[in-house]
């Protein structure tokens, strides 16, 4: 599915970022600069109903959108190895302060976290579940750190027997899955809506750093070809959030990645050379 960009209302995007500062339960009303008939600069009030309609149109854009765990699954299939040295560090997480960072923090963690399962690195699963309590317990998602808490205890009550460890994180995974479906719907959408572009820009960080390492590219940089309308939607959240100004320089950054896929022919190893280092350039400005 190709999706059609809209142009974004400057004053939907600054609701957008209230309702990630303050939810949906706040004043009914927010002023938006105008300009009269007579031409005289002035602000007026817009209903939150605006806002409510605009975090609607975020819910949808993610819930059917492309998924993250497409992407750690095919890089098991391509034939790579895992290589760690391409997540993001375990020991950072205490450098990520405000909510943006938090949220983009928490995405790229769940990436390393489905990276980490297709290769059966339980290990590192448990190392980033520590990881997920603290930066829900930072960010206030208490459905999801009590959820941490069990998982804690399951995984380290069956690290000695593989089998039901693996059911345990199989189980787990699904758990996570239901609760950022439910969680992009509430509240804390746009919370959400960050974390499903961290987890986006270090899946698509390993799987062109992956390709760029690998003798035979051929697989990999076709894949990485089907990859645009996950970039697209990626864009359009950044779009709705980028009036928040930690958010801008990303979603300023993302535009020249959607300029090589909209490029005429084949995307080829020539592409990949392209956004390979965009791509890093973005998630560097994230990473701690």
């Amino acid at each position: 599915m190709i999706r059609q960009f809209k142009p974004m209302k400057a004053g939907y995007a600054v609701m957008l970022a209230a309702l990630m500062l303050m939810g949906c339960k706040q004043p009914a009303k927010v002023k938006e600069p105008a300009v009269n008939s007579q031409g005289q600069a002035g602000t007026v009030e817009v209903g939150i109903f605006d806002a409510v309609k605009l975090k609607d149109e975020l819910v949808q854009t993610i819930r059917t959108g492309p998924k993250v765990q497409e992407v750690s699954d095919f890089l098991i299939k391509s034939g790579v190895t895992y290589m760690p040295d391409l997540t993001v560090p375990t020991g950072n997480v205490e450098k990520y302060l405000t909510t943006v960072e938090q949220s983009l923090a928490n995405g790229m963690y769940r990436f390393d976290a489905y990276y980490a399962k297709a290769f059966n690195r339980q290990d590192v699963i448990l190392q980033i579940v520590d990881i997920y309590e603290k930066l829900a317990n930072k960010q206030g998602l208490e459905g999801e750190l009590a959820e941490f808490k069990q998982l804690q205890e399951k995984i380290k009550a069956n690290m000695g027997n593989k089998d039901s460890l693996d059911a345990v994180i199989t189980d787990a995974f699904n758990t996570f899955g239901a609760k950022f479906t439910a969680g992009i719907g509430s509240d804390n959408s746009a919370i959400y809506g960050l974390l499903y572009v961290g987890a986006n820009i270090e899946g698509m960080y390993i799987l062109t750093q992956s390709a760029l390492m690998a003798k035979d590219k051929g697989m990999l940089v076709e894949f990485i070809g089907r990859q645009k309308e996950r970039m697209q939607v990626n864009y359009m959240v950044l779009e709705m959030l980028a009036a928040d100004k930690s958010v801008e320089p990303i979603y300023l950054k993302m535009k020249p990645v959607l300029d090589v896929f909209n490029k005429e022919g084949q995307f080829t190893e020539a592409s990949l050379k392209e956004i390979a280092p965009i791509i890093a350039d973005i998630r560097k400005d994230i990473v701690k």
